[in-house]
């Protein structure tokens, strides 16, 4: 065994895969199916270079930015069982606590204010994620580390039927 690789070992060519590749952002990442099956979301950068929610028809080839950051990167996002709404998470500064937001990603509310977004958490020093989320209802499952960094509290949050 030893034998045959080493006559084959100078056969096999061997290039390195370069650091960029292994290391630098991906163009597409995180890309999912909306729960009713019309369109999917990814995170891309945008022409700032930050990266946000774009959501593209399953049907034709129109894609559109759903999220407008302008300075830190959407890290994380969740379809929910409320049509037309996403739930986003993003860094505060690089403090590795993750801020939680609720979009409408409707074209007619996007159209009306881009950049609007409720929040859902974004108390300084504490880490929101998203636990559960069943995309059928209007209820989701958060952790919040606000009493405790070591431990999480999961709070049950209910998303309000209006998309605002």
């Amino acid at each position: 065994m030893l034998l045959s690789t080493l006559v084959l070992l100078p056969f096999v060519a061997t290039t390195l895969i370069p650091r960029e590749l292994l290391f630098s952002d991906p163009k597409y990442s995180a890309v999912s199916l909306s729960p009713d099956g019309k369109s999917f979301a990814y995170i891309a950068p945008d022409e700032n270079k930050v990266r946000n929610v774009f959501v593209k028809c399953t049907t034709c080839k129109h894609t559109r930015q759903v999220t407008f950051e302008r300075e830190m990167d959407v890290l994380t996002y969740t379809w929910t069982g409320v049509e037309d709404v996403i739930i986003y998470g993003q860094d505060r500064h690089g403090d590795e606590n993750t801020m939680l937001f609720k979009k409408n990603i409707s074209e007619a509310e996007i159209s009306k204010n881009p950049e609007k977004r409720t929040v859902i958490s974004d108390t300084k020093g504490v880490k929101a994620i998203i636990i559960g989320n069943n995309q059928i209802s209007s209820r989701i499952m958060i952790g919040l580390n606000n009493e405790n960094p070591v431990y999480v509290v999961l709070i049950g949050a209910h998303l309000p039927l209006s998309k605002n």
